[in-house]
Order: structure tokens, then C-alpha cells, then sequence
């Protein structure tokens, strides 16, 4: 289920980055840990979208966001909201069953 991605729409994978400079630098040269690490403020995190959007694409952002969503997001709001009990008589309830548990 979901939306079929275009994988045309990638750009193409280089082994090498650019340095500020423009330097091409090998993938082993690159500190892993230190790009991975989480960044905290909001400032930051807004400077790094354009070039997020660069990489990734926005169109592939939503289909990726849409997919999870569908395989995954509905699957976790049913388990939480499985049994709907009536304001009335609390003895009535709707639970609800999927084939995807």
C-alpha cells in the first residue's frame, strides 16, 4: 500500500562530497559520528533545509512521510484507540479488529 516512488526523481550517487572550498573529500575522510549527531537548536536545524531538500527532494520527503504513515501510523492509532466505549452506558463498546496486527 502506498504511493509508488519515482526513482528517477533521485539525484545520482557520487562516493565523493565537496568541502566548502570545493574540494572533492572521500567518503572515509567524512566523521560519521559527528554527522549523525542530533541538532538541538531550531535555527540550525532551518539552515540545514535547503540543503536537506537538495539531497532528498521535497516530493520524496511527502511520499516517504505519506508511506510511513500508511504501513505504519494507522497500524499504531488503531492498537491505541482499539476499544471506543459509549458515553452513555459504559457496558457498550466498539472494539476494533484488523488483519494487520
Amino acid at each position: 500500500m502506498g504511493v509508488a516512488q519515482d526513482s528517477s526523481a533521485d539525484p545520482p550517487k557520487n562516493n565523493k562530497q565537496k568541502s566548502n572550498d570545493g574540494k572533492q573529500i572521500p567518503h572515509s575522510a567524512i566523521d560519521k559520528e559527528f554527522l549523525a549527531a542530533p541538532i538541538k537548536s531550531a535555527t540550525d536545524k532551518f539552515a540545514l533545509l535547503p540543503e536537506f531538500l537538495k539531497v532528498r527532494g521535497l516530493v520524496k520527503q511527502h511520499l516517504d512521510s505519506f508511506n510511513y504513515f500508511v504501513n505504519t501510523g494507522i497500524k499504531k492509532i488503531v492498537r491505541a484507540n482499539d476499544r471506543i466505549v459509549s458515553g452513555v452506558d459504559p457496558s457498550i463498546y466498539l472494539r476494533l479488529s484488523t488483519f494487520f496486527y
